[in-house]
Order: C-alpha cells, then sequence, then structure tokens
C-alpha cells in the first residue's frame, strides 16, 4: 500500500521523466485519473484532519478540555472523500 502511495504522491516527477513535461503527460487516460485519485486520496484526508483538529482546538477555551473526535466521525470523513471522488470522476 505504502508503495501505490508513493507512486501517487510522485506522479508529477513520474509525468517529468517519462515525457518531459508535467502538465501533457503522454499516459492513456485511465493512469491519469488513476494518479489523480491516489493523489487526492492523500491529499484530502490530511485537510479534513486539520479542519477538524482546527475545530477541536476552537472549542478548547469553551469546554476547558481539548475534545476527542469520535470514531463515527472519522469514518465519515472517510466516506465523504470517496464520494467526493466518485463525484469528480463524474464531472466529465
Amino acid at each position: 500500500m505504502a508503495g501505490i502511495l508513493l507512486v501517487g504522491a510522485q506522479h508529477l516527477l513520474i509525468n517529468r521523466l517519462s515525457s518531459g513535461s508535467i502538465f501533457d503527460p503522454e499516459y492513456p487516460r485511465p493512469w491519469i485519473i488513476a494518479f489523480n485519485v491516489l493523489f487526492g486520496a492523500m491529499l484530502f484526508p490530511r485537510a479534513m484532519q486539520i479542519l477538524s483538529m482546527q475545530s477541536a482546538s476552537a472549542l478548547l477555551p469553551f469546554t476547558g478540555h481539548f475534545p476527542s473526535v469520535p470514531p463515527e466521525v472519522s469514518y465519515g470523513m472517510g466516506e465523504l472523500r470517496w464520494f467526493s471522488h466518485l463525484a469528480g470522476l463524474s464531472g466529465d
């Protein structure tokens, strides 16, 4: 799994080395979609984690302690991630 995510993280470098440009990759369309999904699968959860930590930090002065995020919220963020990928891919 880590190797697959590493390929997704380095897809711009792979594009530049293979075709000379990151803006005009010479890959079949399904490969480009797969690279973008892998990159988004790494980036979007980090953004959701930052959002949840900022909202928990905003509640700190009012509650007196750092609130914990229930597992259901984390699972919901994961489901939202996959549904947003599906919506982005079907928007052609």
